[in-house]
């Protein structure tokens, strides 16, 4: 809290006193510690005062309406006298500075992996059969947010940008695989079908292991469960539901990308044999160069 320049320490006990009977109804509240002359933001003065709010454990209030940043709302929403403001320190302002980010975020993650693997592909449609596969992961994310009534804290954020690359990975495994051996000279479906059966047991593997390694933080407790919860949640959900549902996907990408693209591919396909024609003149062909 700050006050006009030249207010009593009275007149900021005073205020500091309304602001804790405001809030003192909220259920999710543990205990609310108020201090009267200093600020954390500000320094210290007789005009500044702070106000340190403790939530109960995360177990305790599950239900709708409780998480931490509901909370903030509810104290937003508090109407003060005329001048004065909440503002919030530490995790808490980063959450509210950085709200409504995370969309532009996921685009920026998702761009940057795309243009990488038009890089290494030299493909402009081949890549996207391994970022279509980061669409499961994404929905299983929020699916676990919804169902357990969570919200989209700073730590889920991290999570879900975490599951672009974890499950671009697994799809780029098989794509990698099959886009080698239709070069080779492979049919479109034998490559994909082929990718598929060779990279399956390797992208069981680490993806079962990962999942079964996030667990504790899904069932975490004590001091900060929550953040460890919120980002266990999001990446073990959509790593689950990328690994069932999406792992069937990215042959089927490849082999529709494929056939639509194929002007990008067909310059590394082989020719196959040379008619008679074609024969003869780089027979002759050799036959100069061998000449003195």
């Amino acid at each position: 809290v700050e006050l006009a320049p030249g207010t009593t320490i009275a007149r900021t006990e005073k205020v500091l006193k309304e602001f804790l009977e405001s809030i003192r109804d909220i259920p999710s509240i543990e205990t609310i510690m108020l201090d009267a002359g200093s600020s954390m933001m500000s320094g210290s003065g007789e005009n500044y005062g702070s106000g340190f709010i403790q939530l109960k454990d995360w177990s305790q209030r599950q239900g709708p309406g409780e998480s931490q940043e509901e909370i903030m709302r509810r104290i937003e929403a508090i109407e003060l006298e005329p001048g004065y403001h909440v503002e919030w320190t530490g995790i808490a302002r980063e959450q509210r500075e950085n709200e409504g980010r995370l969309g532009p975020l996921l685009a920026l993650a998702c761009l940057f992996a795309y243009l990488f693997l038009v890089a290494q592909y030299e493909s402009w449609t081949l890549p996207a059969s391994v970022m279509l596969s980061v669409i499961f992961a994404i929905a299983g994310g929020y699916a676990a947010l919804a169902l357990t009534s969570g919200t989209l804290t700073v730590y889920a954020q991290l999570g879900l940008v975490m599951l672009i690359g974890l499950t671009a990975k697994n799809a780029i495994l098989m794509v990698e695989y099959a886009n080698a051996k239709q070069r080779a000279g492979q049919g479109i479906a034998r490559s994909a079908i082929g990718g598929a059966k060779a990279r399956f047991r390797a992208v069981m593997m680490t993806a079962w292991s990962f999942l079964v390694g996030v667990l504790p933080l899904v069932f975490s407790s004590g001091a900060g469960c929550e953040s460890r919860q919120a980002i266990g949640l999001v990446t073990f959900a959509g790593m689950l539901v990328a690994t069932v549902v999406g792992i069937a996907f990215p042959p089927a990408y490849f082999a529709m990308f494929s056939r639509r693209g194929g002007g990008d591919e067909a310059i590394h396909r082989p020719t196959g044999r040379l008619n008679e024609k074609q024969a003869a003149q780089l027979t002759r062909v050799f036959q100069a160069c061998r000449q003195p």
